[in-house]
């Protein structure tokens, strides 16, 4: 979103809404490539259910626009124009055989945001967030 689209004192509400949180590091499972319309992801899951509650807090604030379900996941990346999603697909099941993840621990949220007329341009960080261990 743009600076223009999503206003700041919103970004203020939630980014109180999740330090009122008092979320500690948390570990999340990796699951499996996926992709949306526009760019490839890895779906995750915690038993924690922290992420499900982080989205919540998020959409309570500002809804969501989009019609689907959520779908808990780590974005691999805005590439649709440089790189086909087959290529990224095979990269990633090499990579996968010679590199076994299963999990990560989540030590910190980061707010950022992206241009919406350059979807494949560069994150701006907006605020992090420190989780306790």
């Amino acid at each position: 979103m743009t600076a223009h689209s999503f206003p700041v004192e919103i970004l203020s509400q939630q980014i109180k809404a999740l330090e009122q949180l008092a979320l500690t590091s948390f570990a999340i499972n990796i699951r499996q490539l996926s992709s949306f319309s526009t760019y490839p992801y890895i779906s995750i899951s915690d038993q924690t259910e922290n992420i499900t509650n982080i989205h919540n807090t998020l959409t309570s604030i500002f809804p969501e626009d989009n019609p689907c379900q959520y779908i808990p996941h780590i974005t691999l990346g805005l590439y649709n124009d440089a790189y086909s999603y087959s290529d990224i697909h095979n990269d990633f099941i090499k990579l996968s055989k010679e590199v076994k993840v299963d999990s990560m621990t989540v030590n910190s949220l980061i707010l950022a945001q992206y241009k919406t007329n350059s979807v494949q341009g560069a994150y701006q960080v907006l605020h992090h967030i420190p989780l306790s261990l």
